[in-house]
């Protein structure tokens, strides 16, 4: 059976780090996930804290690969909450 390489792509736009938050040259984290698309044989990435509101959707056939969380109130609370703490780190 012959290995297929699957390209990795953004489910869109990755958001724009405000200025004022980090100056140019710092080093910051951004929590990021993905899934695989099998139809279409792509891994599709996306900032955390986008995919607790709209879940992860394929960019080329639209499919869910992954669903909005529940709660999505707290889990960017957490998230940002940890990515502040890890670029501290840095």
């Amino acid at each position: 059976m012959e290995h297929e390489e699957s390209a990795a792509v953004w489910a869109g736009d990755p958001e724009r780090v405000d200025p004022d938050d980090y100056g140019p040259g710092s080093p910051f984290v951004r929590q990021i996930t993905w899934a695989p698309c099998d139809t279409c044989s792509l891994q599709v990435h996306a900032p955390v804290t986008q995919v607790v509101y709209r879940g992860l959707v394929c960019p080329r056939c639209g499919a869910e690969l992954l669903p909005a969380v529940e709660d999505p109130e707290g889990w960017l609370q957490r998230v940002l909450r940890e990515e502040d703490e890890l670029s501290e780190q840095l």
